[in-house]
């Protein structure tokens, strides 16, 4: 089906330079200048179906071409030949959550996250479009887009240049601890309004879940086989159908499969405390700090659940994450000369920090003591 696919747009291509090339016309200039008009209407037609570094495809709302992103373009055609739009509009907006528009090909970028991951978010995005084209608009409906999300964060993280480490450190132990708490089947993940949550609560493990069966797929079958799964889909609307024209095997037992595969794969430590600054316990701390700081041993979901008791100097209301591992909190004016200000990271009434795997950190007290105030 793949090779169909790519025949009929190749064939689109031959009509289109046919059509171009019929242009000419014989003038009193002769033969002659007919085969030299011909000739300059074969290199005009190369050139315009033809990718080069000149050719831009990404452009902001304005119209104004965006020609640093097409790198990100030529790998997307890689991936989606001949599904990827010949134009995308970007757009950046202040929301906290990114998203895409099939109707008019553009993608809308949350400007904190673009500062932060480029090139993944642009991928991602773009993405979706692609698959759109591909699966003739199926991948949008509710019950396909834990794969949606699930490819878009593949593919994302492939043009990014960091794919082994999604895998391995991210998507599937993420999948495995859901897995072991009995949170991943079809049934679960093609109703994606509750299983995801929505961009503004979303839970963090649902796409990592959708990736996870689409490395199932691509490590059991191979990438080709995932290629044809999205086309089938297109065709059939339904997973049972396509299931059983490709693998010639029933939903049920591609999700044994699938949960199977997700048992193979260890499940992590649970997060903890590498560092604190001021450290634990310390005395004698600057009143003048403006900051403090927290470090975890792995990645962490970027929520902030903690209680201060000077919420006066020190507030969840400050908090942010620097990265994915520290987490750090503006202090509010100055600190109190010789004060003892006590946190709680975590809280069992109110939450917990919890790793991008899914694992809890232990509620964990952090202590210090300021001295006085410098002169």
């Amino acid at each position: 089906m793949i090779s169909a696919l790519i025949k009929t747009h190749t064939w689109n291509f031959q009509t289109a330079v046919r059509r171009e090339v019929t242009k000419p016309q014989v003038g009193l200039l002769g033969a002659a200048s007919t085969i030299v008009a011909l000739l300059f209407s074969l290199t005009a037609t190369a050139q315009a179906f033809t990718p080069s570094n000149s050719a831009v495809h990404y452009f902001d709302d304005t119209g104004t071409p965006l020609p640093q992103y097409e790198p990100i373009y030529q790998k997307l055609e890689a991936i989606y030949p001949g599904s990827v739009p010949e134009k995308i509009v970007i757009v950046f907006t202040d929301d906290t959550a990114s998203r895409f528009d099939t109707k008019h090909n553009r993608i809308l970028l949350s400007r904190k996250h673009f500062a932060q991951i480029p090139t993944y978010l642009i991928a991602h995005e773009s993405s979706h479009l692609c698959l759109f084209r591909l699966t003739r608009g199926a991948s949008i409906q509710e019950r396909f887009r834990f794969f949606d999300e699930g490819y878009a964060s593949i593919v994302g993280h492939r043009i990014a240049g960091n794919i082994d480490s999604y895998k391995h450190n991210e998507s599937l132990p993420t999948a495995a601890v859901q897995h072991m708490s009995g949170n991943v089947n079809f049934v679960k993940v093609q109703d994606w309004k509750s299983y995801f949550g929505g961009s503004y609560n979303a839970n963090f493990y649902a796409y990592p879940v959708g990736a996870s069966f689409d490395f199932f797929l691509i490590d059991t079958y191979g990438q080709q086989a995932l290629d044809q799964f999205f086309l089938s889909i297109g065709s059939t609307q339904d997973l049972e159908s396509t299931f059983q024209a490709l693998f010639h095997k029933s939903a049920s037992e591609i999700e044994r499969a699938w949960l199977s595969y997700l048992a193979t794969v260890a499940i992590p430590d649970a997060p903890s405390v590498v560092s604190m600054s001021p450290a634990n316990n310390a005395v004698n701390v600057s009143p003048d700090l403006s900051e403090i700081a927290v470090n975890f041993s792995t990645e962490m979901q970027e929520k902030v659940v903690f209680i201060s008791n000077r919420c006066d100097e020190i507030c969840y209301t400050g908090a942010y994450w620097k990265n994915n591992h520290t987490l750090a909190v503006r202090v509010r004016g100055a600190l109190k000369p010789n004060t003892q200000y006590s946190l709680s990271l975590g809280s069992d009434k109110h939450g917990h920090f919890v790793s991008r795997a899914g694992l809890t950190l232990p509620v964990t007290e952090w202590r210090f003591t300021t001295g006085d105030r410098s002169l």
